[in-house]
């Protein structure tokens, strides 16, 4: 197996969404809270995005499920994950992430995404619960003749037909994500910048943040044709609906060193350890997390 295949599948943030709108951006990373609908501070949708843009030469359709689980923390098994001081954090209880999208690639390195995105909490009772689903349009560019240099960008549609978003009133969202990568040593080493930025609209009994800002520095290596280690320091800012001018708060940053591994040509894992990097760093605020990325077709 060549080294290049693993890279293309572990261009993290390139989705998640990763991911974010996250997204995704997203990963990553649709929103109805920081808590709810990121991987830290990631869009899931930009996860996502990066690893279901893996798209067969000969076949210009593409099915991937992306999976995300953000674990409790290393020393305490609960429901609900560490907050930055060592206790439980109210808002972010264990959960799955399921994605499901179909890719449709266009001449010129365009393409086209639908994706559903559905939530899973078995430690808080909650079941099955669907999430906005999206459409995207994305463009990869890579710089010269080597692809040294790259950029990523897409544009996103976020549908609020989900039951959070009736209730918080949420009728759309418009998102754009970015990622900007260098290549090193044949694309052995890579440093990269991602950002996002996602606006909402509402009707009249909104509530929620109708300005979502993320950005994220990664650093990736490649250590064996199938093993990778990656960093990951993520910066998010949202504005709440109502608040006056244009002064979005600071909603936290997280690290996230994560090992990547590529168990088979089309399945990809990735687990890794989610930190506080300006509060308390400790085993009782550090929290596990796993994510899994499936070609289908």
């Amino acid at each position: 197996m060549s080294a290049q295949p693993i890279k293309s599948r572990f261009k993290t943030i390139a989705t998640r969404a990763a991911v974010l709108a996250c997204s995704g951006l997203a990963f990553f990373n649709a929103v109805s809270s920081h808590a709810e609908d990121m991987v830290g501070l990631i869009p899931d949708e930009v996860r996502l995005i990066e690893e279901g843009s893996i798209i067969d030469s000969h076949n210009p359709y593409s099915a991937n499920y992306f999976g995300i689980f953000e674990g409790p923390g290393i020393t305490q098994f609960s429901n609900f994950q560490p907050a930055s001081d060592g206790g439980l954090h109210p808002d972010r209880p264990v959960v799955y992430r399921n994605f499901m999208s179909l890719t449709r690639q266009l001449p010129d390195d365009f393409a086209v995404s639908g994706t559903l995105y559905w939530t899973f909490k078995p430690l808080v009772g909650e079941e099955f619960q669907p999430r906005d689903p999206f459409l995207l349009a994305s463009h990869t560019f890579n710089f010269g003749n080597r692809d040294l240099l790259y950029h990523y960008a897409d544009v996103r549609v976020h549908f609020g037909v989900s039951q959070i978003s009736r209730t918080q009133d949420r009728i759309t969202g418009f998102q754009t994500y970015h990622t900007i990568g260098y290549n090193i040593d044949g694309g052995r080493f890579t440093v990269a910048a991602n950002g996002s930025a996602r606006v909402n609209f509402y009707g009249s009994k909104g509530e929620g943040e109708d300005v979502e800002l993320y950005l994220a520095p990664l650093v990736y290596y490649q250590w064996k044709h199938n093993l990778a280690v990656n960093l990951l320091f993520e910066m998010a800012a949202s504005r709440m609906v109502g608040e006056a001018g244009f002064s979005p708060e600071n909603v936290g940053t997280d690290l996230e060193p994560g090992l990547s591994w590529l168990v088979t040509p089309t399945f990809v894992l990735n687990p890794y350890l989610h930190l506080y990097p300006f509060a308390k760093i400790g085993l009782d605020t550090t929290s596990v997390g796993l994510t899994l990325s499936w070609k289908l077709l």
